[in-house]
């Protein structure tokens, strides 16, 4: 995922700012196309497996910092795994908060589902 978040800020068509590129290069210790490793053991998706818990992904569409695709990326490779998980991609930037009432229902069924006590 860090690899593909570099390849994802370094493409203009995502409209990511070089900015992003800098703070993947400054985690990593320097640029991804010499850190591969690292980028690797970076990235999250490098450790799904089918044992993960459910996963609530609620990502910015705007987020100038870290691409939608990223989020969507992570989808689907818990997906893959059998991992269940809800994505919701919001039109806002990198600070989505969860304090936007769209959200609200998002969340709530989430953690009503997974995280709710049975009675």
């Amino acid at each position: 995922m860090c690899d593909g978040l570099y390849h994802d800020a370094s493409d203009p068509s995502t409209g990511t700012r070089p900015k992003a590129i800098s703070y993947i290069d400054a985690f990593l210790g320097g640029p991804a196309e010499q850190n591969k490793t690292k980028a690797i053991a970076a990235s999250p998706i490098t450790y799904v497996s089918k044992d993960d818990p459910p996963f609530l992904i609620i990502h910015g569409e705007n987020d100038f910092m870290v691409p939608a695709s990223q989020g969507e990326l992570l989808a689907v490779s818990l997906k893959a795994a059998g991992v269940e998980m809800t994505l919701e991609v919001t039109p806002r930037g990198h600070s989505v908060g969860l304090g936007d009432p769209r959200l609200l229902p998002i969340v709530k069924a989430f953690s009503d589902k997974y995280l709710k006590k049975s009675q």
